[in-house]
Parts: C-alpha cells; sequence; structure tokens
C-alpha cells in the first residue's frame, strides 16, 4: 500500500500530498462551540417563527412587523453592550 502522498521519495519519506492540509485541525472543543451556537441559532429561529406565527392570527401584519423589528433591534443592540463593546465606533456620525 502507498501513502496519502502517492509514490515513496528518494529518502523513503512520502512526498507531501496536496490533498492534506498542512494546518493543524481545529480543536474539538472549537467544533463542539460552533456546533452549539448553530444548534441555538437554529431553535432560536424557529421560536421566532411560532412567535411570529401566534402574533400575526390576532394583530396587523404593520403591528407585528414593528413589534418583532423593534425588539430584534433591541436584543441586537444589547448584545455588544453585554459584551463591553460599543454599539457604534468613535469616528461614526449620521450624515
Amino acid at each position: 500500500l502507498l501513502p496519502l502522498g502517492g509514490t515513496e521519495s528518494a529518502i523513503g519519506s512520502p512526498p507531501p500530498s496536496p490533498l492534506v492540509p498542512r494546518h493543524p485541525p481545529l480543536a474539538s472543543s472549537d467544533n463542539l462551540k460552533g456546533i452549539g451556537w448553530m444548534v441555538a441559532s437554529m431553535a432560536a429561529f424557529a421560536l421566532e417563527d411560532a412567535c411570529i406565527k401566534t402574533a400575526a392570527r390576532e394583530l396587523p401584519i404593520g403591528e407585528v412587523l414593528m413589534l418583532f423589528g423593534l425588539g430584534g433591534m433591541l436584543a441586537f443592540a444589547a448584545f455588544p453592550r453585554g459584551g463591553g463593546e460599543r454599539l457604534f465606533l468613535a469616528g461614526f456620525r449620521l450624515q
């Protein structure tokens, strides 16, 4: 059997293969964090979808859009503040 690199080189070790990555693989904890964030985001999307459908039965669609839009804006504004970051850059100005 030949190693992944194909044929043996003159000194007995296989040549480097272009198909084998040269950087170290991600730690499994990084992969698990990514998997957790993806599962959480899909669950949040499903929950939001259910809430919108429930609210749309009782309220006009314009009101549903305004309520969920303002709620989402407040939630996304709270994330940087919770992490100690600024919401806008120091030199940001509306013109």
